[in-house]
C-alpha cells in the first residue's frame, strides 16, 4: 500500500453512517445476549443454535464486546477528518459546541428513561439532582454509560491530541501504546488501578488515535478502492471469522482496539462490494 497516495482521503458519510449502524447493532447484541443475560428464563427458553456447548447467540456476543472501541475509533476518524478541514481553514475546532450537543442528546435519554425506573423499587434508584448527573455520567446504576467520561475528555483534548497525531502521529501512537498496555498489565497481573478515571482515558485514546491514523493515511478509502477484488472479499471474510473464533476462545478484551480497526476496515471492504452488485446479503441502515 502506498500511504501517500491516499492521505487524507476519506470514505463517504453513507459509509460512516453505514459502520456506526453496525456498531450499534453489536452494542445491542453484545447487551441482549451477552454473559449477564444467559441465566435469564427468557433466554433460556430461546430456540437457538448451539456452537461448542453454547448458543449462538452468546458465542457472537463474546466478539461484540469491541462495540465501544468502534464508537471511539469512528469518533477518531470523523473528529481528524474536522481538525483537518478546520487546518485548512485557519479556523479552530468548536469543541464546546460539540460537547454541549453531545450531553444535550445524553440529558434527553436520560429524561425520557430515568423516570420510568422510578417504577421499579427494586432497582433502589432514587430520583435527586446529583443521583441523575450521577446516573448520566455512569457513576451509579447506569454502568453501561461508564465510557461517556472519558470520552468527554478525549473530545475537549482533541484538538492537542489530533495536532499530534497530524504532525508526529508515529510518536503519538507509540505513546499511547504504552500507556495501553501499561495499564492493561498493572490491572491484570498486578491488580493494581491507577484513578478510574485516568485508567479509562489511557484504555480509550488508543482507538481514538488509531480511528485518526485510519483518517490521516486514507486506510479506509484504501479499502473502499480494493473491494471490487474477489481476494480482498474472500481475504475479508476470512479475518472476520478468524477474529469471531478468537474472540470466543480468548474473550479478554486486550487487543479490542486492533481488532476493531480491522473489523472496520473488512466491513468497508465488504460493503463496497455489496453496493457495485456483490452476492453478500446487504443492510440498509
Amino acid at each position: 500500500m502506498n500511504f501517500t497516495l491516499y492521505q487524507y482521503k476519506y470514505i463517504s458519510k453513507d459509509d460512516s453512517t453505514y459502520l456506526k449502524g453496525l456498531a450499534i447493532l453489536i452494542m445491542i447484541c453484545l447487551h441482549v445476549f451477552g454473559s449477564r443475560a444467559v441465566n435469564l428464563p427468557a433466554y433460556q427458553q430461546m430456540d437457538d443454535f448451539v456452537f461448542m456447548g453454547r448458543p449462538l447467540s452468546f458465542c457472537l456476543s463474546r466478539f461484540c464486546s469491541i462495540c465501544v472501541h468502534i464508537y471511539i475509533l469512528l469518533s477518531g476518524y470523523g473528529l481528524f477528518i474536522v481538525y483537518r478541514r478546520k487546518v485548512e481553514k485557519g479556523v479552530g475546532m468548536k469543541n464546546l459546541k460539540r460537547i454541549s450537543l453531545l450531553m444535550a442528546k445524553v440529558i434527553l435519554v436520560g429524561t425520557i428513561f430515568y423516570p420510568i425506573s422510578l417504577f421499579y423499587p427494586d432497582l433502589q434508584w432514587h430520583f435527586s439532582f446529583m443521583e441523575c448527573v450521577r446516573m448520566l455520567l455512569g457513576y451509579s446504576g447506569n454502568y453501561e454509560w461508564w465510557f461517556l467520561r472519558p470520552y468527554l475528555i478525549i473530545a475537549a483534548l482533541s484538538p492537542f491530541l489530533l495536532k499530534g497525531i497530524n504532525k508526529k502521529s508515529v510518536i503519538c501512537l507509540t505513546i499511547s501504546l504504552l500507556l495501553y498496555f501499561l495499564t492493561k498489565y498493572l490491572i491484570y497481573f498486578h491488580d493494581f488501578h491507577l484513578f478510574v478515571i485516568l485508567e479509562q482515558v489511557f484504555i480509550l485514546c488508543l482507538p481514538f488515535f488509531l480511528g485518526a491514523i485510519l483518517a490521516k493515511y486514507g486506510i479506509l478509502a484504501w479499502a473502499k478502492s480494493i473491494s471490487q477484488s474477489h481476494f480482498a472479499v474472500f481475504l475479508s471474510i476470512t479475518v472476520l471469522m478468524v477474529m469471531l473464533l478468537y474472540k470466543f476462545y480468548f474473550p479478554s478484551g486486550i487487543i479490542d482496539p486492533f481488532i476493531s480497526a480491522v473489523f472496520v476496515i473488512c466491513c468497508i471492504i465488504l460493503t463496497n462490494i455489496v453496493k457495485s452488485g456483490g452476492c453478500i446479503i446487504y443492510l440498509p441502515l
